[in-house]
Parts: C-alpha cells; sequence; structure tokens
C-alpha cells in the first residue's frame, strides 16, 4: 500500500514502521507495537511528504486488487505474535474504513479535497511493488518502495523514463476507477471493506 494513502493515519503508520523494525532491527517477537514510541518529528515529516504529493497537479495511482488483503493478513500474523492489542487492531480496523472512505470519494470526484486531479486505476493482474514517477515541467523523480518502508528515488533521464513507461504499460491492464467504472469502482470498495471487516 502506498504510503501517501496510509500515512495520515498514526495507528497505522506506527504499524508499518514496527512491522519495518521487527524485520529488519530484530524487534523481539515479546515486544508490543504499543512498547513503540514513534518521535513526533517522523509522523509530522510523514504528513508534510503527504501534503507536498497532493500537490502535484495531476497524479496517477494504480491499485492492486489485493491492497487492503495484504495489510489485513499483515495485522492478522502480528497480532497472532501478540505484537498488536485488541485496541491496536480495532483502531487499525477503523483507520483502514476511514482510508477506503477517503479513497472512494478521492476516486469518485477524480481529485483531492485541493482540487489537484487524481486518477485512480485498479489493475486486473498483481504486481509486486509500489511505483512512483512525478513529473512537473522538466523535474522529473521516480521511486521505488523497497523493504516495506524504504524508497530508493532517481532523477536520472533514463531510469525516470523507463519508469514512466512501465506505469504506463501497467495502465493497459487496469481498468480507471476515477469519475468512471463506477460498477468497478463499487465492487472493488464492497470488497476492500469485506476484508477489512475480517478483522
Amino acid at each position: 500500500m502506498p504510503f501517501t494513502f496510509y500515512s495520515p493515519f498514526e495507528r497505522l503508520t506506527k504499524f508499518r514502521l514496527c512491522r519495518w523494525m521487527h524485520q529488519n532491527n530484530g524487534m523481539k517477537i515479546t515486544a508490543s507495537m504499543s512498547d513503540v514510541v514513534v518521535p513526533e518529528k517522523v509522523l509530522e515529516s510523514q504528513r508534510k511528504l503527504m501534503q507536498e504529493l497532493r500537490q502535484v497537479p495531476s497524479s496517477y495511482t494504480i491499485l492492486d486488487s489485493n491492497i487492503f488483503q495484504s495489510m489485513v493478513r499483515e495485522i492478522k500474523y502480528f497480532a497472532g505474535l501478540n505484537m498488536l492489542t485488541d485496541d491496536d487492531i480495532d483502531v487499525m480496523k477503523q483507520e483502514l474504513h476511514r482510508l477506503l472512505d477517503e479513497m472512494e470519494l478521492i476516486a469518485a470526484r477524480g481529485e483531492y479535497s485541493n482540487g489537484n486531479k487524481a486518477y485512480l486505476y485498479l489493475s486486473n493482474i498483481n504486481f509486486e511493488a509500489t511505483y512512483t514517477f512525478l513529473e512537473k515541467g522538466s523535474f522529473q523523480l521516480c521511486m521505488f518502495r523497497l523493504y516495506a518502508i524504504n524508497y530508493m528515488d532517481s532523477q536520472h533521464p533514463e531510469i525516470c523514463r523507463a519508469q514512466k513507461e512501465w506505469i504506463q504499460s501497467l495502465k493497459r491492464y487496469s481498468t480507471l476507477i476515477s469519475q468512471s467504472g463506477e460498477i468497478q469502482r463499487m465492487i472493488f470498495f464492497t470488497k476492500q471493506r469485506e476484508i477489512v471487516d475480517t478483522l
């Protein structure tokens, strides 16, 4: 799931950071997410980055149809390790529902609350990574998600060109659900809510 979607939600952000810490820094299985304190500086940086990214006049996001299933599966796994409290799970469930409400509103309107265009696509194939390409005037930036929360970025013209072409190729296998594809949009969001309700 792109961090730009979940970053406004504090418990989901904390969960992703704890998941990364557990996997990469050897966070003890006996530790609980409630024991982890995420510095306000980190949360504020994520909020600012999300706000900046939403200033891009037009954004294109291709969603994997398993996007919420993967997140719910991870939450259940870490709950099974006793790293999450019942409160953690309840709050994340509420945050996921609020995230779905926000995403559905963006898809229906075709824009963020600030009026900038948002094109959401639903992929008809599974893909294994989060790909980002930003372009404004002569500025180009591409980002590749690595290791759960990290990104590698490049402004090299050839890498940006290849990233842009790859994203364009993914659009061929996807359905636009922003201001169109109403039936597919309704089915997708209904299914995602059912998945979240299994928590």
